[in-house]
């Protein structure tokens, strides 16, 4: 706590903690509930900050990141008192929840997702391929840097995240998919729903050299009747990219699930996962969309995971 370490007292008198971890940039949280009954627990002040570690002693553990207490919350009944602590993560800063307008011309995206990290204070992560990927002219329109940076992802069938004070614009492929087999479960339910309906999704851009607009196609591997994107893009690649994306967007809908396992410290949202040893519909790729991980001092870690259907996963193609 507030980078210091905690005295043994605290796992003395630690009975659950809890922490959400979700995709995207939706807030992460904490929570801890410790045995209070002798009431000489010290109250943390608000806004103080926790460095959170999951695992196991001598041997696999996982940073869950930094969050600030939000909240403290005492109460008790004949079998003793709780105090409660609740927090969410440090990483998220009200001024990017700012609206702005700009534009930058023949930038990089990762210089793009530079700028805004500096500018908000932040360090920058970003995928090798979008540091040499040049966009001829993006606009940002009344959008928070989150906002925008989430939509410019999605063009580019990438991710962006915030965690532990970083902007994390990152491909598909960095993340390594984990393998989860059935005998590894203490519950799981999934729900099998139909398959997209469109067969091709086009877009189209603006294509200055012809002076007129040109379409691209992106093939779902399905078959199905034509999706055309509203949006007219200033190039054939951000055309193709954002057809890609609206691809793999339809493809997260044909399936959900959840599961339950011993600890996993190393899981996190947005993890690709393998799952193996299940009914043949549900064996292949899925994605982390929620993570909980779990303590409870009778009952041990456990981790609680909220499944999508991955981005990819059929074979696609481009014209």
């Amino acid at each position: 706590m507030e980078d210091k370490p905690v005295h043994e007292f605290f796992y003395q008198r630690l009975l659950t903690a809890t922490i959400t971890d979700h995709a995207g940039n939706e807030a992460d949280t904490f929570e801890a509930e410790f045995d209070d009954s002798d009431t000489d627990l010290e109250v943390p002040q608000s806004n103080s900050a926790l460095q959170v570690i999951f695992g196991y002693e001598n041997s696999i553990s996982a940073s869950m990141g930094r969050f600030v207490v939000e909240s403290v919350v005492s109460s008790g009944s004949s079998d003793g008192e709780i105090l409660r602590l609740c927090g969410k993560s440090a990483s998220m800063r009200k001024e990017l929840k700012e609206q702005t307008s700009e534009h930058s011309d023949g930038k990089t995206v990762g210089e793009i997702v530079e700028t805004l990290a500096k500018r908000h204070g932040y360090q920058a992560k970003i995928s090798p391929q979008f540091t040499q990927q040049t966009l001829p002219y993006v606009i940002r329109t009344d959008q928070s840097a989150v906002d925008f940076l989430t939509r410019l992802a999605d063009r580019m069938q990438a991710r962006f995240f915030i965690k532990d004070n970083k902007f994390l614009f990152l491909s598909g492929e960095n993340l390594p998919a984990l393998a989860i087999h059935k005998h590894d479960c203490s519950s799981w339910e999934f729900t099998l729903e139909p398959r997209t309906q469109y067969g091709t999704i086009e877009a189209c851009y603006f294509d200055r050299s012809q002076g007129q607009q040109c379409h691209v196609k992106h093939q779902t591997g399905f078959t199905g009747p034509v999706r055309r994107l509203r949006c007219c893009y200033t190039s054939r690649e951000e055309a193709l990219a954002a057809a890609a994306s609206e691809s793999d967007r339809l493809c997260r809908a044909v399936g959900s699930g959840s599961l339950s396992l011993e600890g996993r410290p190393e899981i996190m949202a947005d993890q690709p996962l393998l799952l193996q040893g299940f009914r043949g519909q549900i064996n292949g790729p899925w994605k982390a969309q929620t993570v909980t991980h779990r303590y409870e001092k009778q009952s041990g870690y456990a981790t609680d995971i909220t499944l999508e259907a991955p981005d990819k996963g059929r074979e696609a193609g481009e014209k």
